[in-house]
């Protein structure tokens, strides 16, 4: 059995089968945004008076953009430093919004824990959502982990590819069992991605 250690969301490879590039878009973080955004945290195109703007995902949303991966590094108005962190907190003083770093390929699938267990076959193909997503731990890294409890065939933002092979205690995907423990980890692909959303935001 694994230890439970949520880690978010992370690159694991391209769906259709090419070759991965790990490329990044970037997008922008609203000075003054006051929520959290972890390394790994899942975002999303912000509305009303943040339009345009990125921001964490919640549970139960409709849609995602895709994996916070890092940002580039702002002059930060308080420190009177020059910042560099993967994440932001929104408690930075920037003096101007963020440019972060998002993976928002469609067709890339990702690594997240689960909070339950154990993952069996039937849950591949069914849909799961993110539980504690902008809640970065003290070093900036997400803490999200896909929620266990409601795998299922609702419209939720991750669709779950399999079981992910490089779990915890090294498991083999030609040893059934070794990959079906509590707080395995399992490869998902983003079921809401924005880009293949026919509705705008």
């Amino acid at each position: 059995m694994a230890t439970a250690a949520p880690f978010g969301l992370r690159q694991n490879r391209n769906l259709i089968g090419s070759a991965e590039n790990f490329q990044g878009n970037y997008y922008r973080i609203k000075k003054g945004y006051a929520s959290a955004i972890g390394f790994g945290d899942a975002v999303i195109t912000l509305t009303s008076t943040n339009q345009g703007y990125i921001g964490p995902y919640a549970n139960g949303g409709s849609h995602i953009l895709g994996v916070l991966v890092g940002l580039l590094p702002y002059y930060d108005t308080v420190l009177q430093q020059v910042v560099n962190k993967n994440w932001y907190a929104g408690t930075e003083s920037p003096s101007d919004d963020i440019i972060a770093q998002v993976i928002d390929d469609p067709n890339q699938t990702f690594l997240i824990q689960s909070n339950g267990g154990p993952y069996t076959e039937a849950a591949r193909g069914q849909n799961a959502d993110i539980v504690n997503n902008g809640s970065p731990n003290t070093f900036g890294a997400s803490i999200a982990a896909l929620d266990y409890a409601n795998i299922g065939t609702t419209a939720l933002p991750l669709r779950i590819v399999g079981p992910g092979t490089l779990s915890y205690g090294g498991a083999d995907p030609t040893i059934k069992s070794s990959l079906q423990g509590t707080y395995g980890l399992i490869e998902v692909a983003l079921n809401t991605t924005e880009y293949r959303n026919t509705t705008g935001i």
